[in-house]
C-alpha cells in the first residue's frame, strides 16, 4: 500500500515536472507568464505578435507645438514616420529565463505600466520630409527666423504706415528642429517651443526709427469720426497716413522740434472728396416710387452743402491738436435729414406723369390723391427735381399774368410754384394737365389740402418726377 502511494506521488511529481519543463520550452519562443508591456498582455506571445499589438495600440500621429499664445499640429504622417519595438522586445526577452517562469506568478513583469516610463519604440523618419513639414508651420513662417536679415523700418501700406520689426521674437529654427526631433523620438504629444524665441538688441539707428514710429503711430491712430448722417467716416490710419508731409526724398518732413508736419494739400483733397460724395444739393438721387419703380431724380433746391473751407480749417487744427471726437461738419445749407439718402422717410411724392401725389410720414402713407399740375400745351410744365416746403400760408391770392386765384391752403415749393387747393376744379388726375393744367402749381383737392396743410412741416422734401 505504501509503495502504491509513493508510486502515485512520484507519478504526480513527474507529471508536474514535465509540465513545468514543457512550459519552459513554450516560453522560450514567447514571453513568460505574467508579462505586461505598455498595458498589453504578452504571455506566450512572440516578439512579432507583441510588436504588432504595441504598434496598433500606439497611433502616434502628431505632436502639438505651442508658444504660450498659439498652438499648431506637426503631422507625423507627412514625414513617413516608422515605429518598431523589435529591438527593445528582443532585449527584454533575453533577460527572461524561461526555466524560471514560475517566479512571474508572484512577481509580475510589468514594463511601461501604471506609474512607469513607457516602453518606447525605435522611431525613424524621412529627414527631407521632416524639414519640409517644419517649413510649412505658420509658427515658423510667421516668425522672425534667425536666418532672416533683421531690420527695423516704417513702411506704407493700404491701411496706413506700419512698423516692420524683425528684431523681436526671433526663432532659432535649428534649435527648434532639434527639439522637435527629440520630442518625436521620445513620443511626446506636446512641445513648448517658447524657449526657442529670443529678442535681438537694437542699434542706435534702429532706436531712432523706433522713436519716429511712436510719432507716426500716434499721428495716424486717432478716434476722429465724421458724422455724415446715415454714415460715419472714420479718419483712420489709411486716411491720416496721407496727411503726413513728406520731403522730396519721400522721407518724413519734421519741423525744428522734430515733430511730423501736416500735408495741408492732402487734407484739402480729402475734404473735397468728402463733400463731393455727400453734398446732395442740385444733385442726382436714386428714388423708389410708390409703384416700386427705381428712378433717378435730378435737380431741385433741396439738399445739403458742406462748408468746405471751414471743414479744411477744422480738420487741420484737429490733427494738430490731437482731437478725438465724433464731428458733424459745418454746412452752408443743411436739411432735416443728412447723408446720401437725405429724403428720409417723411416726404411728399408727386408723380407728374401719372398726376398723383402721396404723402409719407415716418414711412407710413397718410395721403394718396390725384392732382393737376402745369399745363404742358402752354409750356408751363411743373419742374421735376427734389424740392422742399419752404413756406406755408392760409388764405392767399395767387397772382400772375392774366390770372388771380384765391386759395385757402398754400405750401410753397419752388419760386412761385406750390401745392394748394383748387376749388374751381371738379376733376383731378388723368390727362387734364396736358391742355387744361395749372400755371405750374400742384392743384390738390380741398379735402386733402385741409389735412395735408396740418400734417406737413416746413422743410419736408418734395420729390417730383416724370416717368
Amino acid at each position: 500500500m505504501r509503495k502504491k502511494i509513493l508510486g502515485f506521488v512520484f507519478l504526480i511529481l513527474l507529471l508536474l515536472l514535465g509540465s513545468y519543463f514543457a512550459l519552459a520550452v513554450y516560453y522560450r519562443e514567447g514571453f513568460s507568464a505574467g508579462t505586461w508591456i505598455n498595458q498589453v498582455y504578452c504571455t506566450g506571445k512572440s516578439i512579432e505578435e507583441v510588436n504588432s499589438e504595441l504598434l496598433a495600440g500606439n497611433p502616434y500621429m502628431e505632436i502639438i507645438l505651442y508658444n504660450g499664445e498659439e498652438t499648431e499640429t506637426f503631422s507625423l504622417q507627412e514625414i513617413d514616420l516608422e515605429m518598431d519595438y523589435t529591438t527593445g522586445l528582443t532585449s527584454l526577452m533575453r533577460l527572461q529565463n524561461p526555466f524560471l517562469w514560475i517566479t512571474n506568478l508572484w512577481n509580475h513583469v510589468d514594463v511601461g505600466g501604471s506609474g512607469e516610463r513607457a516602453f518606447h519604440a525605435e522611431i525613424s523618419w524621412d529627414d527631407f520630409l521632416f524639414s519640409k513639414e517644419l517649413a510649412k508651420l505658420s509658427l515658423v513662417t510667421e516668425g522672425n527666423l534667425d536666418t532672416d536679415e533683421h531690420e527695423v523700418s516704417i513702411q506704407k501700406t493700404a491701411d496706413g504706415y506700419r512698423l516692420k520689426d524683425t528684431m523681436l521674437h526671433c526663432l532659432d529654427q535649428k534649435a527648434l528642429q532639434t527639439a522637435i526631433e527629440q520630442a518625436v523620438a521620445a513620443q511626446e504629444s506636446q512641445l513648448d517651443i517658447s524657449p526657442y524665441y529670443y529678442d535681438m538688441p537694437y542699434t542706435d539707428a534702429q532706436q531712432k526709427i523706433m522713436a519716429l514710429w511712436q510719432k507716426v503711430d500716434a499721428f495716424q491712430n486717432r478716434d476722429l469720426i465724421y458724422d455724415m448722417g446715415d454714415t460715419d467716416v472714420k479718419i483712420g490710419g489709411a486716411v491720416c497716413a496721407d496727411f503726413i508731409l513728406l520731403d522730396e526724398n519721400g522721407d518724413f518732413s519734421l519741423d525744428e522740434n522734430g515733430n511730423l508736419q501736416i500735408d495741408e494739400e492732402a487734407v484739402s483733397d480729402f475734404i473735397e472728396q468728402l463733400a463731393d460724395e455727400f453734398d446732395t444739393f442740385d444733385g442726382k438721387r436714386e428714388f423708389t416710387t410708390s409703384e416700386g419703380n427705381h428712378i433717378t431724380v435730378e435737380g431741385g433746391n433741396y439738399g445739403c452743402l458742406i462748408d468746405r473751407k471751414t471743414e479744411k480749417e477744422y480738420l487741420i487744427n484737429a490733427i494738430k491738436d490731437g482731437v478725438e471726437e465724433k464731428h458733424i461738419p459745418v454746412y452752408k445749407r443743411v436739411e432735416k435729414v443728412r447723408g446720401k439718402n437725405d429724403i428720409g422717410d417723411t416726404y411728399i411724392e408727386i408723380n407728374l406723369s401719372k398726376q398723383h401725389m402721396y404723402y409719407y410720414e415716418a414711412g407710413k402713407l397718410l395721403e394718396d390723391t390725384p392732382i393737376v399740375t402745369g399745363n404742358m400745351a402752354r409750356r408751363r410744365d411743373t419742374p421735376a427735381g427734389v424740392y422742399y416746403v419752404y413756406y406755408k400760408q392760409r388764405n392767399r391770392t395767387l397772382k400772375g399774368p392774366g390770372y388771380s386765384s384765391f386759395v385757402k391752403y398754400w405750401m410753397a415749393v419752388y419760386r412761385g410754384i406750390g401745392i394748394h387747393d383748387a376749388s374751381w376744379r371738379d376733376e383731378f388726375g388723368g390727362d387734364i394737365y396736358k391742355t387744361e393744367g395749372s400755371h405750374g402749381c400742384i392743384n390738390t383737392p380741398t379735402d386733402v389740402m385741409i389735412r395735408l396743410y396740418d400734417q406737413v412741416e416746413k422743410g419736408t422734401p418734395v420729390v417730383m418726377f416724370y416717368e
